[in-house]
């Protein structure tokens, strides 16, 4: 980065978590850099928190999928303002939040979250052939199968996949939330959650907690 004059970096929270953890970039480079964009999966706050501390280089959290030509949310660029643990604000898409049956949520609640907008495909590709008849003009809204809530200020926080989701006797636990709370313990370098299934349905348990004991009941 020295030599190349880079002036973002663009990384994988894996990327991120492994420069915590090596020596602090010569501080000419740190304040060279204007963020580091993390993209492509969860970033713990934790992880967010030993990068900012150790590289002095502010974390920029984004969202995307490569049906939105990769871009869905964004922090904002000011580090004022930017929402740790969030993804962002929409950004040339709307997104919206709905249960089940496709009936948006109320603000806070978590829901799944879908997308629309020109950089939004319509449709897969598929061998067989199209039914006959002319197709609809009307773009329908993109389910990503992501779950998430808005806050007040319309910052989008992701709970994990649908296909994640603890069911606890009717009880919906999702994973990426039990997993960020593993991983802000002090004890703990990285963690991930299964479920396993006793009488209720599925229990979330710790599968993998770096620096702790054999898995055990969350």
């Amino acid at each position: 980065m020295d030599r190349r004059g880079v002036t973002v970096l663009n990384a994988v929270p894996a990327i991120l978590a492994i420069l915590a953890e090596e020596p602090p970039p010569p501080p000419a480079v740190a304040a060279r850099i204007r963020f580091a964009r993390s993209a492509s999966a969860p970033l713990p706050p934790a992880t967010l928190r030993r990068f900012e501390e150790r590289c002095g280089i502010g974390v920029l959290e984004t969202y995307g999928m490569t049906e939105a030509a990769g871009q869905i949310c964004a922090n904002p660029l000011e580090p004022a303002t930017r929402r740790p643990g969030s993804v962002g604000q929409p950004v040339g898409v709307e997104v919206r939040l709905v249960n089940d049956g496709g009936v948006p949520v109320a603000a806070g609640a978590a829901g799944l979250v879908e997308i629309l907008g020109p950089t939004v495909v319509d449709h897969y590709l598929v061998r067989a052939p199209r039914p006959p008849g002319p197709r609809s003009r009307r773009r329908r809204m993109f389910r990503t199968d992501d779950v998430g809530y808005r806050d007040d200020g319309g910052f989008l926080h992701l709970l994990g996949r649908i296909d994640g989701v603890i069911n606890r006797g009717g009880e919906k636990v999702y994973r990426g939330w039990s997993r960020r709370c593993c991983a802000g313990h002090p004890g703990v370098v990285e963690a991930a959650v299964v479920g396993c299934r006793p009488v209720l349905g599925e229990v979330p348990v710790r599968s993998s907690c770096r620096g702790l004991g054999p898995p055990q009941p969350a």
